[in-house]
């Protein structure tokens, strides 16, 4: 945790990417030297430029006083760095981690993250206050703010929703979050949520406080597809090899199935140990939900291409026609 002064404060909503409408911001915003700028979380994933976002976010920081927390999609990628493998690691890539990727890589599709970077993520706070006002990703459970622990409350801090905006709880302070795309900066008596979805086309809003004034820039270019490829593969992108489980729903069953290796664009399943294999053949359009370790799985469509026998074990590869991922 962090404290700040009493200085005007600039709470900016998730970037996602989109480095370009992040410096247009930046250079519009009212900025003093005893300016207090503080980034409310997911710089990275779904647009096609996070890299270029912590290069600004870098840079800014040696000339004002700037505070960048922690959100979501900086755990998944914290997630995926420590073990790629890992059911985690595809809770990263299902939900836009691919652009992430390969703002970072070479056209082997390899991926290096410099040291400057990981030390930003790795030192990301889940949340910083002023006397009267509390900075968080995506919102607060219904304890007193002195009450919360990092450790126990963090997945709240990261992913809630629904109970954080229906809550009726008094908090002592006024809650400055993310998250949540909303088309305009949404300032209610205990809340701000400053998130406007600039990649989903909208726009990169800032707060000014205690004014409560909103700076708000437009889209600059529509948000192109960007995901990890080596060139040297047929591949649309880069396979990852891991055990995600997937359910597949079959009529009017569900089918516990696992991921062998997986992309944004297909994946190749097994049933899971113990579990009775699906009847499915070549062509049948599926649909279903990739079990990541986040609040929110990841839903999805596609077709099963192929069927391999290999150990006596059934393996299906699914192309995908559409997933549905988590903000």
């Amino acid at each position: 945790m962090a404290s700040l002064g009493e200085e005007k404060i600039f709470a900016i909503g998730d970037v996602h990417g989109c480095a370009d409408e992040l410096q247009l911001l930046l250079e519009r915003l009212p900025l003093t030297a005893n300016s207090q700028v503080i980034f409310l979380g997911d710089y990275i994933d779904r647009g096609s430029n996070s890299r270029g976002v912590i290069d600004i976010l870098l840079n800014f920081k040696n000339y004002y006083k700037m505070t960048a927390l922690l959100g979501n999609h900086e755990a998944m990628f914290l997630d995926f760095l420590k073990d790629s493998t890992s059911a985690d690691a595809g809770a990263f890539i299902y939900n836009g981690g691919g652009a992430t990727l390969s703002s970072y890589a070479n056209r082997q599709g390899k991926y290096i993250i410099p040291d400057e970077h990981l030390e930003f993520f790795n030192n990301l706070p889940l949340f910083t206050q002023t006397k009267d006002i509390f900075f968080v990703h995506a919102g607060v459970p219904d304890v007193s703010l002195d009450r919360l622990v990092p450790v126990l409350h963090r997945q709240i801090l990261l992913w809630i929703r629904d109970e954080f905006f229906k809550s009726k709880f008094q908090w002592q302070k006024l809650i400055v979050h993310g998250h949540t795309p909303v088309d305009r900066v949404d300032i209610l008596p205990q809340r701000i949520n400053v998130d406007t979805g600039c990649v989903y086309e909208n726009l990169l809003s800032a707060i000014e406080l205690p004014g409560r004034i909103v700076h708000s820039v437009k889209k600059i270019k529509k948000t192109q597809p960007s995901f990890l490829h080596d060139e040297a593969s047929q591949r649309i992108a880069v396979r990852f090899e891991g055990v995600v489980p997937v359910e597949l729903k079959m009529n009017a069953n569900v089918c516990l199935l696992e991921t062998i290796n997986y992309s944004e664009f297909g994946m190749l399943l097994r049933s899971k140990p113990g579990a009775t294999p699906p009847i499915i053949n070549e062509g049948d359009k599926v649909t279903g939900v990739v079990k990541i370790l986040s609040d929110e799985p990841v839903s999805f469509q596609g077709t099963v291409i192929r069927i391999i026998k290999k150990d006596g074990v059934l393996q299906y590869a699914v192309q995908l026609s559409r997933f549905t991922q988590a903000q």
